[in-house]
């Protein structure tokens, strides 16, 4: 498979002055779905970890386009909470 590559501008407003930057992206590799099915079927002791990260990523994006994050993680996430319960008035924890 040839390379690939897409070039362009993206502007993004902001109260001030807008902010432009310079965007390529580039195929570097197919993700195979077959060696992910062979693995989940028992079949191969390799679990393509390219398949899997794909897989992520598409099965993210559309609710990071509905939903805003409120915690990256659980752990993570424990001063952000204790942070909103304070600004909501309640009691120390």
């Amino acid at each position: 498979m040839r390379c690939l590559k897409v070039e362009l501008e993206v502007t993004l407003p902001s109260e001030g002055r807008d902010r432009t930057f310079k965007v390529a992206i580039k195929f570097i590799a197919q993700a195979s779905l077959y060696a992910l099915e062979e693995a989940l079927d028992g079949r191969s002791q390799v679990v393509p970890a390219d398949a899997v990260q794909a897989l992520d990523v598409v099965m993210r994006h559309l609710p990071s386009m509905r939903y805003s994050k409120l915690f990256v993680s659980v752990l993570a996430g424990v001063p952000a909470v204790l942070k909103f319960l304070k600004l909501q008035s309640c009691p120390e924890i």
